[in-house]
């Protein structure tokens, strides 16, 4: 279980990095540091966001199928034109039970096509 819990801990790390540096003002902010910052201020920097469910997390225990409920894959061509739009803030909810081996570790597959 502290497996399970210190990867997905990992993976929200990693996920918050991908934006951990912008220009804003033509100065470099650290975006990896405490800053005092508002929830407003927060979310403005933020920016318009896109949630991606029904995808990574629509799975169960015995069917690991990306489009069990229905969506499309998520590709390289809807990364960018959701980039392409505006959009720099990306929710990717990632259900990792069937995905898993007995140890309750995720299998190299399922963390390469998170990746």
């Amino acid at each position: 279980m502290k497996k399970i819990i210190s990867l997905l801990f990992g993976c929200a790390v990693l996920v918050s990095l991908m934006s951990a540096f912008q220009v804003t003002s033509n100065a470099v902010v650290d975006k990896t540091k405490m800053r005092d910052l508002t929830a407003y201020n927060l979310v403005e920097e933020i920016g318009a966001g896109i949630n991606i469910g029904d995808t990574l997390d629509g799975s169960t225990a015995t069917n690991s199928d990306e489009c069990y409920w229905g969506k499309p894959k998520i590709n390289k061509t809807l990364i960018q034109s959701i980039k392409k739009s505006g959009i720099n803030t990306v929710r990717l909810p990632i259900t990792w039970k069937g995905n898993m081996d007995s140890n309750g570790v995720p299998t190299k597959a399922r963390l390469d096509r998170v990746q």
